[in-house]
């Protein structure tokens, strides 16, 4: 009662108690918010959509109203994603992983579903993922690349500012290869970096970071994606970059 009483006051002097551990996902957020209106997003391209966290994300975080579409190779959970999506008559889940070819591919189900990918799991680096992230099932997926979709998803919806988002387990500098000509129409790209191997072949995040970069890309922002670690070590990292033409 104390404690509720306490957290009420606060918040009616406009502020908020934040645990240290979740100090970076609500600047996160806010920062997401700030990025998208000041490139004014138009339109969002969610590659590894899941179960549809992140449509959820900046629908109710961010704020953001505009179109965006979501690609989920996992049937399961790309049916997940669209019953979430269900009454979100400006957002659409595709059953498809993008990659730097098109074509056909095997890709790992991971028993934590989150952890899928096309990569095959390590535990050398960092053994604390042991139990989630280890295959449970191979499936047969439809690959596309970015360069090819990005034309048909303009001519349906005529954006003009968009934004990719990319959470792929360690797939995510294969998906940025098939979009050579495309990279030329984002705004912004929201990317997870990889510090510590989890999957074999992972690159390292400086390597995406190089990639950008040769693309015209300049680092805005980058937070932990979650509290393995904290203090002492990074996982992974949520990172943004922006059109160098749109720096400030």
């Amino acid at each position: 009662m104390i404690k509720r009483l306490f957290l009420h006051a606060v918040q009616r002097l406009g502020y908020h108690v934040v645990a240290d551990t979740a100090l970076d996902a609500r600047s996160q957020t806010a920062f997401c918010r700030h990025l998208f209106t000041s490139l004014g997003v138009d339109f969002v391209i969610d590659v590894g959509g899941y179960r549809g966290q992140y449509r959820a994300f900046i629908r109710e975080a961010v704020g953001f109203t505009g179109r965006g579409v979501s690609f989920e190779p996992v049937p399961e959970f790309a049916a997940d994603a669209r019953r979430a999506a269900a009454s979100d008559t400006r957002w659409t889940v595709e059953n498809a992983a993008l990659g730097s070819a098109a074509g056909q591919g095997s890709f790992n189900v991971m028993v934590g579903g989150d952890f899928s990918s096309f990569r095959a799991p390590r535990h050398d680096a960092f053994a604390g993922f042991r139990d989630a992230n280890v295959v449970a099932n191979r499936i047969g997926v439809t690959i596309r690349t970015l360069d090819e979709v990005f034309g048909e998803l303009r001519d349906r919806y005529g954006f003009r500012r968009a934004f990719l988002k990319l959470d792929t387990q360690g797939f995510d500098l294969e998906v940025l290869r098939g979009a050579a000509a495309t990279l030329r129409e984002i705004v912004a790209i929201q990317t997870e970096l990889s510090w510590v191997p989890l999957y074999d072949d992972m690159p390292r995040g400086t390597d995406v970071v190089e990639f950008l970069d040769a693309h015209g890309f300049h680092l805005a922002g980058m937070y932990r994606t979650g509290p393995t670690g904290y203090p002492t070590a990074m996982l992974e990292s949520d990172a943004y970059f922006a059109r160098a033409s749109d720096a400030a």
